[in-house]
């Protein structure tokens, strides 16, 4: 479960608040909302504009030093890694477990994972979807998040900020190079391909993703799904007839409509 210390937690506030708290306006933050209000459960949103590099600020920084979003704050319990945070409010929140089916871990694991490997597939295409300049991290930012004194630091967070400082410079300076659109697009869409046939086949016996019975498994998928369609187009109805019927499905339940209907990014500049 991905909890952060509580040790290294700067922006201190965030620990006596009571309720549910999500920060996050973007595509990683839509499978928790869904949850959220599939579970009715209330909770106060507060955004932190990664287009204006308020991730980079104090505060942010203060709360998860990974600089990612989303972050949910239970009753002053944080934590990162939207997968995770699914679990949590699962067995935290009544009904306890109602979308983790009993005797599928092992299924909804991998369906987990399955989402992670595709989230990390589209994400290489963000810097052709987003003005270039918005991809490519200016050196006071850099330097903003080098000199954030961060203290307490787990030994997994030191290792992370320190890769991520160093990729920043490499992007800053121009020494890392971003591939042409043609090549990232026709590498990314392969690899796109592969997994939605394998999502295709596994729902061409099955109404669901596990079994035959809603879970988290649908609810991180979905908004991918949506995210792939959307950008550059992806043809998921022609080509995987089954997914895309399990996606409609998905868009008449009133807790996922408004969210998998939401503009995640800005169209193309």
């Amino acid at each position: 479960m991905a909890e952060i210390n509580k040790k290294q937690i700067q922006t201190t506030e965030v620990l006596s608040w009571k309720g549910l708290h999500l920060f996050g306006a973007g595509l990683c933050a839509l499978k928790v909302k869904i949850l959220l209000d599939l579970k009715k459960l209330p909770y106060e949103s507060h955004d932190i504009d990664f287009f204006a590099d308020k991730n980079l600020e104090p505060y942010f920084l203060g709360i998860n030093i990974r600089k990612q979003q989303p972050v949910l704050v239970d009753n002053g319990t944080v934590l990162r890694e939207g997968n995770d945070m699914l679990i949590w409010l699962d067995e935290h929140h009544e009904k306890k477990r109602e979308y983790m089916l009993v005797g599928e871990d092992e299924a909804l694991q991998k369906m987990l994972d399955t989402q992670s490997e595709l989230h990390a597939c589209q994400m290489g295409l963000v810097t052709y979807w987003l003005p270039g300049a918005l991809m490519v991290p200016k050196k006071k930012n850099v330097d903003k998040y080098r000199n954030y004194p961060a203290k307490n630091l787990d030994p997994e967070d030191v290792v992370f900020w320190e890769n991520a400082i160093a990729m920043m410079d490499k992007m800053a300076s121009g020494e890392i190079s971003i591939p042409s659109k043609e090549e990232a697009l026709k590498d990314t869409f392969m690899k796109l391909e592969g997994i939605y046939n394998t999502l295709d086949e596994h729902l061409s016996h099955q109404k669901y993703l596990v079994d035959n019975q809603l879970s988290l498994a649908d609810i991180s998928i979905a908004p991918n799904i949506v995210f792939g369609t959307m950008m550059e187009g992806y043809p998921t109805e022609s080509l995987h007839p089954n997914l895309h019927r399990w996606l409609m499905m998905l868009m008449k339940i009133p807790a996922f409509k408004p969210h998998l209907e939401t503009n995640i990014l800005p169209p193309p500049a």
